[in-house]
C-alpha cells in the first residue's frame, strides 16, 4: 500500500514537473546580473529591457545591495568600482575582473561650504561621505592632493544618496563627498564644487565583475556578453531606451555620460589592466591602516590581510574578443 502511495506521489511531481516546471527550470539556468544606476552601467539595464541580455537574467538594484549580492553569492556578475571590489575580496576572493567599463571623470567630486577658503581650511573640520564606499578613497585623493590626510579631518558617515540632505540640514559639515546626481541639491543650496574625479584621473574605475567559479563554467556567455556591450555603448537604441527608463532627454542622459571616460571598445578597456593592478595595489595599502573617524561597519574593512592582486583580473575574454 505504502508503494503505491509513493508511485501515485512520485506520478503527480512528475506530471507538476513537466506541465509547470519547464519556465522555471530556464529562468534557473540562467546567469544571475546585477546593475545599478552609474550611468554607464544603465548600458546593461537597456540591454535587458531590449532583450538583448541573452543567457542572462537581469536586476536593478541600489549600489549597495549589487555588492553584498555579489559578496553572497546571490548574483553570478555584476558592476563596482575597483575600490569596492577590492574591499569585499579581502575577506573571500570568490570575484574577478573581467572588464573595466570607464573611470570616473567628473562624477564624484568634493562640495565645500562657501567660507571654505581653500582644502587647508578643512584641518579639524566636519566632512559628509559614506565612509564604506568609494567616497572615502576620493577624500583620501583629494586631501592628499592638497598636503593632507584623512586624519586631519573628521568624517562622517552619510549614505551617498543622502550627502546633499545633509550638508544643507548639518551646517557643522564643511563639506561633503559624494557622486552625482547626489552633489547637485548641495551646490544650489550654495556649496561649491571644490574637485571631482577628473582632478585625479584614472583613480576611481569601473569593472565588471564575475564569480569565479561562474566564469569557469560560463565562459562563452560572458565573452557573448561583453562583445554586446561593447557593442552597445554607442548604440542609438539602447541609449534611446534607457532615457525612457530614467524619464529624461537623450541628450541630457549623453550628458551624464560626460562624467566618466567610456571605454568604447574590448581594446581600450584591455589597456586599462596595467593602470588597474597598480591602483589596486595602492587601495589595498590603503586598506592598510584605519583613518581614526572611521567607525562602525567600514571600521572592518581595515587592516593588514593579504591579497594576490594579479588573481583578481582576468582579462582572457577581451583578448580573445580583440584577436
Amino acid at each position: 500500500m505504502k508503494n503505491q502511495c509513493l508511485k501515485r506521489v512520485l506520478t503527480l511531481f512528475v506530471l507538476f514537473f513537466f506541465s509547470f516546471g519547464a519556465a522555471p527550470a530556464a529562468l534557473a539556468g540562467q546567469l544571475r546580473m546585477a546593475g545599478s544606476d552609474w550611468p554607464v552601467w544603465e548600458i546593461a539595464h537597456g540591454m535587458a529591457e531590449l532583450n538583448r541580455l541573452n543567457g542572462f537574467s537581469y536586476s536593478y538594484e541600489k549600489y549597495g545591495t549589487c555588492i553584498d549580492g555579489f559578496a553572497s553569492g546571490k548574483y553570478d556578475v555584476t558592476f563596482m568600482t575597483l575600490y569596492d571590489f577590492i574591499a569585499i575580496q579581502r575577506d573571500d576572493p570568490n570575484g574577478v575582473i573581467i572588464a573595466a567599463t570607464d573611470y570616473s571623470s567628473g562624477g564624484d567630486g568634493v562640495v565645500l561650504r562657501g567660507n571654505i577658503s581653500s582644502a587647508a581650511a578643512l584641518k579639524g573640520q566636519k566632512i559628509g561621505l559614506q565612509t564604506d564606499a568609494i567616497s572615502l578613497y576620493v577624500a583620501n585623493l583629494y586631501l592628499k592632493n592638497n598636503g593632507l590626510s584623512l586624519e586631519d579631518v573628521e568624517l562622517s558617515n552619510v549614505k551617498g544618496e543622502f550627502v546633499s540632505k545633509a550638508f544643507v540640514q548639518n551646517k557643522s559639515l564643511a563639506g561633503i563627498v559624494g557622486w552625482n546626481p547626489n552633489l547637485d541639491d548641495a551646490i544650489a543650496a550654495g556649496g561649491k564644487l571644490a574637485a571631482t574625479s577628473a582632478d585625479f584621473p584614472e583613480n576611481v574605475f569601473d569593472v565588471v565583475v564575475v564569480n569565479r567559479e561562474s566564469l569557469k563554467s560560463n565562459r562563452a556567455a560572458y565573452l557573448h556578453f561583453l562583445k554586446d556591450m561593447f557593442a552597445s555603448v554607442d548604440d542609438a537604441a539602447v541609449t534611446a531606451k534607457i532615457a525612457a527608463l530614467l524619464g529624461v532627454s537623450e541628450s541630457e542622459f549623453k550628458g551624464w555620460l560626460g562624467d566618466a571616460y567610456i571605454y568604447n571598445d574590448a581594446a581600450a578597456s584591455m589597456q586599462s589592466f596595467d593602470r588597474m593592478k597598480k591602483v589596486a595595489a595602492e587601495v589595498q595599502s590603503f586598506y592598510a591602516t584605519k583613518p581614526k573617524s572611521v567607525t562602525g561597519k567600514a571600521a572592518k574593512l581595515f587592516g593588514n590581510k593579504d591579497l594576490d592582486i594579479a588573481q583578481l583580473f582576468d582579462d582572457s575574454l577581451l583578448k580573445e574578443i580583440v584577436q
